[in-house]
């Protein structure tokens, strides 16, 4: 379900001040921003992929199969796949350090459209401004009930916690090694990010353009269910304010 930023914009305003609007609009701008820079780079990845396979191939998972197949006896092919993959795992990787930003993005844009250290005196410095620390400090209080369910929800997703772990796991320590790959039987070819252990957990092989729709697809509605939830509640709060000046 879509959800109305500029809504959120005009509701913050009215409900904190044009001063505080003005503070949210650039973290909320990066936010849907930083969405669009995760679906460049999966859209890249997959053109990459896409464009190593000759025009006008009826099959084209049968091809993939072939070209794994001559890279193992000319050195010419092997170079050319290795480029090919080199190419798709970089967008792969910008992909989900962008698409796992939008969370503390997200997590800044709660803070300042309930404007926690005015309205509720919450103060979190910037570097620990992230989905858990907003929703433990608006529970703590019990405020924005709504809020902090979509939030709940948000961080324990099992796509998310995967995204998290492949995130931090490329950044701090070591990329996950991948395996150029070809399922016949799923019509499928590109690269598979190996299993890989973090923080005690165990995460799955998984096609990376499996990890890529599915991992789009939930960051962005669970992004949008924040945002709705904002909206509800700033509008709830809103008309409360009314219904007592009546």
């Amino acid at each position: 379900m879509p959800w109305d930023s500029k809504e959120l914009r005009k509701l913050v305003e009215e409900r904190h001040g044009q001063g505080q609007c003005e503070l949210l609009r650039h973290p909320l701008n990066s936010a849907i921003l930083k969405l669009q820079f995760a679906r460049y780079h999966a859209a890249e990845s997959a053109r990459v992929l896409r464009e190593s396979i000759p025009v006008n191939i009826e099959n084209e998972t049968t091809e993939a199969a072939k070209q794994l197949l001559r890279a193992f006896l000319s050195a010419e092919e092997r170079a050319a796949l290795k480029n090919t993959h080199f190419k798709a795992e970089a967008h792969l990787i910008a992909f989900a350090q962008a698409l796992h930003s939008v969370a503390d993005i997200l997590a800044g844009v709660v803070y300042l459209a309930l404007d926690l250290p005015g309205s509720l005196r919450i103060e979190i410095k910037p570097r620990k401004l992230n989905l858990n620390t907003v929703t433990n400090e608006l529970a703590k209080v019990d405020r924005a009930s709504g809020v902090v369910k979509s939030l709940r929800d948000f961080a324990q997703d099992q796509e998310f916690r995967y995204l998290s772990a492949y995130v931090n796991t490329t950044k701090h320590r070591s990329l996950v090694p991948t395996t150029p790959s070809v399922g016949l039987w799923e019509g499928k070819y590109g690269i598979k990010i190996r299993a890989f252990d973090y923080n005690g957990e165990s995460c799955p092989e998984k096609w990376a353009c499996d990890f890529i729709e599915e991992g789009f697809d939930v960051i962005r509605d669970c992004s949008f269910a924040v945002g709705q939830a904002l909206n509800i509640h700033l509008r709830d709060e809103l008309e409360s304010g009314r219904e007592l000046e009546t």
